[in-house]
């Protein structure tokens, strides 16, 4: 694919790292329009989640470690027993999710999306989940999330789950407002989004 964007260049012997020990974004700040970040493929040099947002590339934080990719198998897995995933719903990894009203790109870690709303998409609108979860890592940047709450509840998200594995804690948002912070035998609720799916906070970190 042409795009307008330009690949910076980098000088391997010459890196330049953040205090959290990990290699600067490539492609952080640099332009492109929408239609070409949708179908730009970037080389994965960092293993950055690239975002986007005002016509610029967001790297944001890491994609999701390997060492919680169990998180994310515990959740799909507890998913598919409901009637929701039998009704034709799915729980998306890394979907890419227009923000019309924010103009921004988000890449959630997994985001429910209606059979109706996957059929929307490809038939070229941009539906916006009513539940989304990040899982939060070691690397991430705390205050990029507060942004991004603010951007998915604007956008019409109903529920937020926000998952750290160093604490074992999940903090539940159904606002901007309103916050439960789960920890141990802790109902983790996807209401009012999808009132019938809830898990013990322990059960996530096994």
């Amino acid at each position: 694919m042409e795009s307008t964007l330009k690949k910076p260049k980098r000088n391997p012997k010459k890196t330049t790292l953040y205090k959290e020990n990990f290699v600067k974004p490539l492609y952080h700040g640099l332009e492109i329009a929408l239609d070409d970040f949708l179908e730009w493929k970037p080389e994965i040099i960092d293993n950055w989640k690239n975002e986007w947002k005002n016509n610029k590339i967001e790297s944001i934080k890491q994609r999701m470690d390997k060492k919680h990719w169990y998180i994310q198998k515990i959740i799909e897995r507890a998913f598919i027993k409901t009637r929701y995933f039998q009704e034709g719903n799915d729980l998306l990894s890394e979907a890419k999710i227009i923000l019309e009203d924010t103009n921004t790109v988000r890449i959630p870690d997994l985001a429910y999306f209606t059979n109706q709303q996957i059929i929307d998409g490809k038939n070229g609108l941009n539906p916006v989940p009513a539940f989304i979860i990040e899982i939060v890592s070691t690397f991430d940047q705390l205050n990029s999330y507060e942004q991004k709450l603010r951007e998915y509840f604007q956008c019409g998200v109903q529920c937020v789950w926000l998952i750290f594995p160093i604490y074992k804690e999940v903090k539940v948002y159904t606002s901007i407002r309103n916050c439960m912070i789960c920890l141990e035998n802790d109902l983790c609720s996807a209401s009012p989004a999808l009132h019938e799916f809830e898990l013990i906070c322990d059960k996530i970190f096994e």
